[in-house]
């Protein structure tokens, strides 16, 4: 099943909350019936597990793979010749193939844009995601997810930045460093020890538990000769509760930065 195979080779990251996902490329020609078939499933698999990605391609000039644009022209004449300008002939088929697949109200068709101020569309086609969480996402949901109805508030594009700041260690004993995330978490603790070796969740060994850290170990996961981790940055990295370095010890980092765990190691 392609489900199954996609979930063991990449999907499990956004399942599992391991790290944002986005499929760069997917898309392909309409005139080969399996490779339709392929292009109709991962659409349908994206929608339904909610994964962002990009189609390839929007131009006619792939071989690989075609457009979405059958044809594209433009004519640059006299200033005041009307007829200047570009024209665009989109090919239907594959649009209408990749439009479900756009993020949109699950009632209005509005598309959702992932800029919190500007929408997408022109003529009031398109929505911002505060638009949406303000006006749409608790009455209609989206397209994703089965047209879910959630909650959801605007962002504040002025949020203060995360400042992440170390308590001073004790001697001589075993003790906690005490991570503080401003408007966040203010009883974040990480396991340490007193010579400063150990820190749970200090990955990339800077003395800092922080999202990197969840990068240097799905780097390490991905290729571990270009990445490699040490001994000691081994030990720091395995925080998820059970033995080895996994993807879910970058889960677990992940939980912590965000304040959704208050410790780590986390509890199995």
């Amino acid at each position: 099943m392609l489900d199954d195979y996609w979930y063991d080779t990449w999907a499990y990251i956004n399942a599992e909350d391991i790290a944002p996902e986005l499929i760069g490329e997917w898309g392909g020609h309409m005139n080969d019936p399996a490779n339709l078939k392929w292009m109709t499933l991962l659409r349908d698999y994206m929608i339904n597990n909610h994964i962002n990605h990009t189609f390839w391609c929007l131009n006619t000039n792939s071989g690989d793979t075609g457009g979405l644009w059958k044809s594209f022209s433009y004519s640059i004449n006299d200033v005041s010749d009307k007829s200047n300008g570009t024209t665009i002939v989109w090919e239907e088929d594959k649009y209408a193939l990749f439009e479900e697949s756009l993020w949109q109200t699950q009632k209005t068709g509005k598309y959702i844009g992932l800029d919190h101020q500007i929408p997408l569309g022109i003529n009031g086609t398109g929505l911002s995601l505060n638009e949406f969480y303000e006006k749409y996402s608790s009455t209609e949901g989206s397209n994703i997810d089965g047209g879910t109805v959630i909650g959801g508030k605007p962002v504040d594009s002025d949020t203060p930045a995360v400042t992440t700041t170390t308590a001073p260690k004790e001697d001589k004993q075993t003790t906690t460093t005490t991570v503080t995330t401003a408007d966040v978490n203010p009883e974040q603790t990480t396991a340490s020890d007193s010579d400063g070796k150990y820190l749970a969740g200090d990955a990339n060994l800077d003395g800092n538990v922080t999202i990197s850290d969840a990068v240097a170990i799905l780097q390490y996961l991905a290729n571990s000769d270009k990445y490699g981790l040490d001994e000691q940055a081994r030990k720091n990295a395995d925080v998820d509760g059970k033995p080895g370095v996994t993807g879910t010890d970058a889960g677990s980092i992940q939980k912590f930065d965000a304040g959704i765990i208050k410790s780590l190691p986390e509890k199995a």
